[in-house]
């Protein structure tokens, strides 16, 4: 999928908490605080699977929230079934 997205000119950047969920620490999802170590621009596009991972995008301030699930929940702007689905939609739409 990485390399699809790179095509398109997309540079996609991977992160998650290594810390276990009984942790409590401040990077686990909903928690914004992993995301707002970056500069936000409103141009970016927050890609997750989880309710967690859009609540968290959408209190660090990104517009644009993509899920990834058969059942999506949470505030997300753009919802897809697969990642095949999410490819096709991104490299037919080149102006996002």
């Amino acid at each position: 999928m990485i390399d699809e997205l790179h095509k398109s000119g997309i540079d996609i950047e991977i992160n998650y908490c290594r810390h276990h969920p009984k942790s409590n620490c401040q990077c686990r999802k909903p928690n914004p605080s992993m995301i707002l170590r970056y500069e936000i621009s409103p141009k970016d596009i927050f890609i997750g699977d989880k309710d967690t991972d859009m609540m968290a995008a959408k209190a660090a301030g990104i517009k644009n929230r993509w899920i990834i699930s058969d059942t999506p929940k949470g505030p997300f702007t753009n919802a897809f079934f697969n990642h095949y689905e999410l490819i096709n939609f991104v490299t037919e739409n080149q102006a996002i």
